[in-house]
């Protein structure tokens, strides 16, 4: 997605902006913190532990009575010369002779400021092998020293602590490394998100939506739990019936002229509900008291027939090819001022018939029966049904799914309805974030549900509690 299209979909960042990125790409921090995790806790793994044992020489310049000023820095020159000499070549040759298997010895002699100590440090993979070789090394060097002083008066070194058996490796600082992979992983995490979100072209906001679509919101569903289980002929109630209601009432606002008799319904890609939102619309229309046809125009998957229970033998395909009148194929939906026209039987050129003059004259015929004509067509971005039916009716609604639709999909089906001379009505948005209508007016409580009470029971009862 180019930086243009990222402006027109998020506009100018805010701080809750990035907390809604961060909330939506949750599971992709998450995934990319414990990756980290788990490739540092594998590393670790393959790196053997080290064990440092140490044992502590001091230099002996009480020997020689008190020293002036040559004589600390000749003291300080020789603790530096022992210090090489632990380093040496020579006294790794002597180690190795002392322990044959090892042939390469890690030691480090540190002089330690402002003291006359030496530290010898010895790293291996065995603790114990560590303790020997620091005690041995540090017995060389005090040999070393006990030579060269009886040979130019030099500081001779004595031991101060013998090297013990270290409880812990020093390496790897496996704490260490597991908090700096930590700050890593989240790093990483919130980087690979905000990348995933610049790449990302779905729409995850009803803003925008409508800044994609520059078309006004006319309607915001809110997600309804298993709203496919929905069946108008065993529940009246409308799932999300305020959002229709809304919807109704913004759909023939007096603002809106002229009033629209016949709405399509589409959408930008296939799967954005518009089916059960034409379904519901017209139901909700038709419990306004007005009368309404639902027409099923998908020639492709048609879905209303299952909706409404109803047989799909014959249909609109039916009256497209001149093989049943019009009056034949418009059945009672079971919904008071609701009637339905299925799709009927699949025709292999469902967009040539319904850009037929035919279907001009249905709906005209229709509008003379009914105050409403809704209908349901395939989305507009997959085939163009859409566009072949939409320059017949009064208005088009383009119901767009958030979190699913992508921006340039929205767009490209907004310019190739009006490209058709399509009447755009708004926007319908599915799946919308929760707001304050869903809260305030719940829907009220079904008294069919809640068990009978006998009147004389009810009557005793009431005279117990006076």
């Amino acid at each position: 997605m180019s930086s243009s299209d990222a402006t027109t979909i998020g506009g100018d960042m805010e701080l809750r902006d990035y907390a809604q990125v961060i909330w939506r790409r949750k599971w992709l921090i998450a995934l990319t913190f414990v990756a980290t995790l788990l490739a540092a806790a594998a590393i670790l793994q393959r790196i053997p532990p080290i064990y440092t044992a140490t044992s502590t020489l001091r230099l002996a310049t009480g020997t020689r009575g008190s020293i002036g000023w040559d004589g600390v820095l000749y003291a300080g020159r020789l603790m530096n010369t022992y210090a090489r000499i632990a380093n040496s070549s020579q006294m790794q040759t002597l180690l190795r002779q002392q322990f044959p298997s090892e042939q390469s010895i890690r030691v480090d002699a540190e002089i330690i400021a402002d003291t006359e100590l030496i530290a010898i440090h010895v790293q291996h993979e065995n603790p114990q092998m560590a303790q020997a070789i620091a005690n041995s090394l540090a017995a060389m060097l005090i040999d070393e020293s006990r030579q060269l002083d009886r040979g130019t008066q030099a500081y001779p070194l004595v031991l101060v602590d013998q090297a013990t058996v270290p409880d812990e490796p020093s390496s790897p600082r496996t704490s260490l490394i597991m908090l700096v992979a930590a700050l890593v992983g989240l790093m990483a995490g919130f980087g690979v998100a905000f990348l995933a979100e610049g790449f990302d072209t779905r729409l995850y906001t009803s803003a925008q939506i409508q800044r994609v679509a520059k078309l006004p919101i006319l309607g915001s569903i809110p997600r309804i739990r298993r709203l496919h289980q929905w069946k108008p002929a065993r529940d009246e109630v409308i799932p999300g019936q305020e959002a229709f209601r809304q919807l109704r009432t913004d759909l023939f606002a007096p603002g809106l002229t002229p009033q629209p008799r016949s709405v399509l319904v589409t959408s930008a890609e296939p799967r954005e509900g518009k089916t059960l939102v034409a379904a519901c619309l017209a139901l909700s229309i038709a419990k306004s008291g007005r009368s309404v046809v639902l027409v099923d125009c998908d020639l492709r998957q048609p879905r209303l027939h299952a909706i409404f229970e109803l047989q799909n033998a014959a249909g609109l395909s039916d009256t497209l090819q001149n093989s049943l009148p019009p009056t034949g194929i418009i059945r009672p939906s079971g919904s008071p001022n609701l009637h339905l026209i299925t799709s009927g039987p699949l025709p292999p050129n469902p967009t040539e018939l319904l850009g037929t003059d035919r279907m001009r004259a249905l709906i005209d015929r229709l509008l003379q029966q009914y105050d409403t004509v809704v209908l349901d067509t395939p989305a507009a971005m997959a085939v163009a049904d859409a566009r072949s039916v939409a320059p017949f009716v009064d208005g088009v609604l383009l119901v767009a799914r958030r979190g699913w639709v992508h921006a340039h999909h929205v767009n490209a089906a907004r310019e190739r309805l009006e490209r058709v001379g399509a009447r755009m009505l708004g926007v319908v948005v599915n799946e919308a974030e929760p707001d304050l209508t869903s809260d305030y007016y719940p829907a009220p409580p079904d008294h069919s549900r809640l068990p009978m009470v006998e009147p004389t029971r009810r009557r005793n009862e009431m005279e117990e509690l006076r």
